[in-house]
């Protein structure tokens, strides 16, 4: 994936029409860190609802594609 020139390879999204990733593999894609508080980037701090943190198959896979519409920035 590409993100802000930045290019990043996954070894696996989820299924599905969205873009599901693997929820450690969001600090290597925009920096941002799952953590008690949410998605946080710095000392800014998203609050992280159940329609970002998906169960699939026994898997657990982030929205990146809902986050990206939730701050309003393009994907």
């Amino acid at each position: 994936m590409l993100y802000q020139g930045k290019n990043v390879t996954l070894a696996e999204t989820g299924p599905g029409d969205g873009l599901l990733i693997r929820p450690e593999d969001l600090i290597r894609v925009n920096g941002f860190e799952l953590k008690p508080e949410g998605a946080c980037y710095a000392d800014m701090c998203v609050p992280v609802s159940d329609t970002l943190l998906i169960e699939e198959n026994g898997s657990q896979w982030f929205d990146l594609e809902a986050f990206a519409q939730l701050l309003n920035q393009a994907y």
